[in-house]
């Protein structure tokens, strides 16, 4: 139970943002009048985001999504290129390397 519900909570934010600007389109406003952030903001938002999915909200032993790393990664994707932040295709590989850097820091010191 606790698997589906990881998974459906992934799916609802993939399917939101995809309604979102669906709608946006289909009403006629043009995506670039949306909110922005800036790049730092969503690096910090998606290893929040990712921090809280993993190590705070342990609902049991198996987790289809136990890898901070993976999750900054795909965090920062999915907010880069809702808020359109420019480059936004290379916010995959920043959150991954960020992820990581906060991994190691993590694991050794903390």
């Amino acid at each position: 139970m606790k698997i589906f519900l990881n998974w459906l909570v992934f799916l609802l934010i993939i399917v939101g943002t995809i309604a979102l600007v669906w709608h946006r389109h289909r009403i006629g406003e043009h995506l670039p009048n949306m909110p922005t952030m800036t790049g730092l903001q969503v690096i910090l938002f998606a290893i929040s985001l990712a921090f809280v999915w993993v190590e705070v909200l342990k609902w049991g032993s198996v987790k289809p999504f136990n890898c901070i790393k993976c999750l900054t990664g795909w965090f920062a994707l999915i907010l880069a290129f809702t808020f359109h932040v420019e480059f936004w295709p290379f916010y995959l590989p920043a959150g991954l390397f960020i992820g990581a850097m906060f991994e190691a820091i993590h694991m050794r010191w903390l």
